[in-house]
């Protein structure tokens, strides 16, 4: 007799795949289809707008709108962190990158103000919406929203009060000698670390709680300006952003 090789052997998930054969060995295994994911695209509850529509043909080289959020909203990651002790200060540099090609101003709010401001925004928006906008066809959700940032944070962040300008996108601006435009701003030295192109590097202070994950959550508020001219219009949209930001700055 031969030695038994295990490597060589089917397991019993490969033999219930195959009922016809049930292959003993590797070598008599036929190969199988794989079955595809379908591709599906994701519309907007509210305004019913696309979302995400993926490419169905995959050599398609065609012109795509770019309308992931990537694009057009701050990209903040951690930069450098200091040495987190329970009850004590601690350092915190981000980074924050505009990726859109208008500058813009940044504010740092608290969880508290971003869905006070959220709130008061959802309220005008009823007053103001005209029931003629409501697509009759369109299903109700019976799935109720449930926020779940709520208690997400357990560490504390002291915020800066001043605001911060962020130069727009710049692609030749690496092979440029000059200083970065701040259009007339003034940065705060205790706040701004570093400056390049349309990246900046910002100074927080974080206290971390007794033991376990540290998260540190706040909001940003942004200007956003819509380039994309309508059809009927050639003026240029402004709106005011808000968004909610968590960190994870590690465990102790």
């Amino acid at each position: 007799t031969e030695p038994l090789n295990l490597c060589s052997v089917t397991q019993l998930p490969q033999r219930l795949a195959q009922l016809e054969v049930q292959p003993d060995t590797i070598t008599t295994i036929f190969p199988r289809h794989k079955h595809l994911m379908i591709k599906r695209s994701q519309r907007c509850r509210r305004c019913e707008h696309n979302l995400s529509k993926p490419e169905y043909n995959p050599t398609s080289i065609k012109f795509k709108i770019q309308l992931a959020a990537y694009y057009h909203v701050p990209d903040i990651v951690i930069y450098r962190i200091g040495e987190l002790v329970p009850g004590k200060v601690a350092q915190l540099v981000i980074k924050v990158t505009n990726p859109t090609n208008t500058g813009t101003t940044l504010e740092f709010l608290s969880l508290t103000k971003l869905r006070e401001l959220k709130d008061a925004d959802k309220e005008v928006e009823k007053e103001d919406k005209p029931v003629s906008a409501i697509n009759p066809l369109r299903q109700p959700s019976i799935v109720t929203a449930v926020d779940q940032s709520i208690g997400l944070a357990t560490a504390q962040i002291a915020l800066p009060s001043s605001k911060v300008y962020l130069p727009p996108r710049d692609d030749a601006a690496e092979f440029d000698d000059g200083g970065v435009d701040l259009a007339g701003h003034t940065d705060d030295r205790e706040l701004v670390v570093w400056r390049k192109s349309n990246k900046v590097g910002l100074r927080l202070e974080v206290t971390p709680t007794t033991g376990g994950e540290q998260v540190v959550g706040f909001g940003i508020q942004y200007h956003y300006t819509n380039t994309v001219f309508a059809l009927d219009s050639k003026e240029v949209h402004t709106a005011t952003m808000r968004i909610p930001v968590f960190l994870s700055l590690g465990s102790i």
